[in-house]
């Protein structure tokens, strides 16, 4: 590395090396990431100045307003004289009812025969529902005790036909 000339030329090729890396991640940032985070910083100024405008009703207005428009009659002021123009009034637009607001839908009273507003609700015990459920099997195992084998075998045919269509 005594020669001059050569670190100059290999430092010339570490800062032209250098620049072009620099200029294609330049590259990248303006044409890739600029664009998305313009974009981004749109829609989230457009979002939030929009919080309190319905999109929904603004179109549903526009749709009741077009029909209104055009079943109004298309009149010439060349053929009525002034005197008839000056007293003839268009016909008032018709506008769409207006839904309730939700307020008022909200304040409906609810049913008084629903279940789960019965004021003489009983909460049961872990040991009441132990009780009943050993009841219950106590009644079910009753009923299998006294169903004959003849019965079993007549309700398994029939589901067997029923499951098949009544095909063997």
């Amino acid at each position: 590395m005594n020669n001059p000339a050569v670190r100059n030329g290999l430092i010339l090729i570490v800062a032209v090396v250098i620049a072009i890396i620099v200029l294609g991640f330049l590259t990248t940032l303006l044409s890739a990431i600029v664009p998305i985070a313009i974009t981004a910083i749109i829609a989230f100024v457009l979002g939030r100045l929009s919080v309190h405008f319905n999109l929904m009703n603004f179109i549903r207005s526009t749709r009741a307003a077009k029909p209104a428009e055009a079943a109004a009659p298309v009149k010439t002021v060349e053929a009525a004289p002034k005197a008839a123009l000056a007293t003839e009034k268009p016909a008032p637009a018709k506008t769409a009812p207006k839904p309730a607001p939700a307020a008022e839908r909200l304040a409906d009273e609810p049913k008084k025969d629903s279940i789960l507003l019965d004021p003489d609700f009983e909460i049961k015990t872990p040991e009441q529902i132990e009780a009943e459920a050993r009841q219950r099997e106590q009644e079910a195992m009753q009923k299998a005790k006294g169903a004959s084998e003849d019965a079993i075998q007549a309700a398994l045919e029939e589901r067997r036909k029923r499951l098949l269509g009544g095909k063997e």
